[in-house]
């Protein structure tokens, strides 16, 4: 889709986000496309969408949790976490995930889901997983 706007972008992304897209693209009107560079007068103003998830399990080598979400009464793997994990984060929660270990493989763990997320993401895809999940907050 494609709309040119003379002023305001602002009730252009609310129609976005209304109808879940992704985002939009702001440009000056007589910038051109150049494949395969980004143009500081190019830019995306993204659409993330927000939910809660369960911490599912970790990873045992790098910063990463698997996250799901309960529907139907089960949980649903929707992802795998990496970005927003700092340090003073992981402090505070690993010692409530290395409680709850049900399974482990030689390089992941899998917990009980104790620890509930508040997450952003850019959208669902079409296997049903966030794309790119950000820890927002922790709410245990």
């Amino acid at each position: 889709m494609v709309d040119i706007l003379e002023k305001g972008f602002i009730p252009f992304f609310e129609r976005c986000r209304s109808e879940q897209l992704e985002g939009i693209v702001l440009k000056r009107r007589d910038s051109r496309y150049h494949p395969g560079m980004r143009r500081a007068e190019w830019q995306r103003v993204v659409n993330y969408m927000r939910d809660e998830v369960v911490v599912t399990g970790f990873s045992k080598k790098d910063a990463a949790w698997s996250i799901g979400q309960e529907r139907g009464g089960q949980i649903v793997p929707v992802g795998l976490l990496e970005h927003g994990l700092t340090e003073p984060i992981r402090k505070a929660v690993f010692p409530i995930l290395r409680q709850t270990v049900i399974r482990e493989t030689k390089d992941f763990a899998f917990v009980r889901p104790l620890v509930r997320l508040s997450v952003r993401f850019r959208h669902w895809t079409k296997a049903g997983k966030m794309r790119l999940p950000v820890l927002e907050r922790v709410i245990v």
